[in-house]
């Protein structure tokens, strides 16, 4: 199998070409390096996930006839992953059938490009399908979870389908005193701890409707089954306690606190971050508005956020 080669030119975006066949992935690589893409191509499909994980794809193009696993099932590994479903495929294949076409673009594809492609048109394709992605998608910027937006559209999607759910609104206690303590960069550091963890809870505990998002800053939702939520939770909870304390200068670990003033300048003893999360179930469909669920998260978190350590408070409706 050829190795991985990634070429750059300008960072108009970063494109991903899985192709079995060496000349044509050269003639899109060389397209798309001309018009200031990064390139990665590849031959072997099995390794488009591990690529996705590690860097910041903007766009696949995946052929459909490929060794080892069908184009199809690719898209469906990609889409069917909460953290990677809003990659935009392209399907490249010189299959014209109308069927083929409907298949790909059920599974998920964005777009079906027949072989042999033309210059003008793949590039403009490829643009199209960027454009409307980077519209489309409101992922935060540090952590790449999607945004309030689409928090927005999750949840009404849910409510609509009626389909039972739990959110968990999660918030960082103390942390904009350690963001004035430690600067922003060992904040930022800590808010993609965050995420990592959740993502580990969603993955540890996997459901159809898993998904988690970023309000912004140090707050996020994550949401699941009813019957997950315990779980999620708690091992949010123990991973941010036994995780955090590395964030921490080795004086300040071992004192248990750092020193901060308060809105009227006092002097006060800040002990470490811990999480709260406020758990609003939906487990009789009673809940119609997100705007209702919001407040009730909102309402429970603050009850969370007054116990002393990390926890969460539950209510189900």
């Amino acid at each position: 199998m050829e190795k991985e080669r990634e070429l750059k030119r300008v960072n108009e975006g970063t494109i991903l070409v899985v192709d079995d066949d060496a000349l044509s992935r050269r003639y899109m690589r060389d397209l798309l390096v001309g018009e200031g893409f990064s390139v990665i191509d590849i031959d072997d499909p099995r390794r488009v996930g591990n690529i996705l994980k590690e860097r910041e794809i903007d766009v696949v193009i995946l052929d459909l006839n490929l060794p080892f696993m069908k184009g199809t099932e690719v898209l469906c590994e990609i889409k069917k992953d909460i953290f990677l479903k809003h990659v935009p495929v392209i399907i490249v294949s010189t299959e014209n059938e109308v069927l083929e076409r409907i298949k790909s673009m059920y599974s998920g594809a964005d777009d079906y490009i027949v072989k042999p492609l033309e210059g003008g048109e793949f590039l403009t394709r490829v643009k199209v399908v960027l454009r409307r992605s980077r519209q489309d998608l409101d992922a935060n910027p540090l952590t790449k979870f999607p945004g309030n937006v689409s928090i927005q559209r999750e949840i009404d999607k849910l409510i609509k389908e009626k389909v039972p759910f739990a959110i968990g609104y999660i918030d960082l206690d103390k942390f904009k005193e350690f963001n004035d303590y430690y600067g922003f960069k060992r904040g930022d550091e800590v808010i993609k701890l965050t995420a990592g963890i959740i993502i580990e809870a969603l993955h540890h505990n996997n459901s159809p409707i898993n998904f988690a998002g970023h309000i912004g800053g140090d707050d996020f939702v994550v949401v699941t089954t009813p019957e997950l939520i315990d779980n999620v939770c708690n091992f949010v909870i123990e991973s941010f306690n036994k995780r955090i304390v590395d964030f921490y200068d080795e004086d300040d670990r071992s004192k248990g606190y750092i020193i901060s003033r308060d809105r009227k300048g006092s002097i006060t003893k800040v002990s470490m971050l811990t999480v709260s999360l406020g758990v609003v179930v939906n487990k009789s469909l009673s809940l119609k508005h997100i705007g209702q669920i919001s407040q009730l998260g909102a309402d429970l978190k603050a009850q969370a956020k007054a116990v002393e350590g990390s926890s969460f408070v539950k209510k189900e409706f």
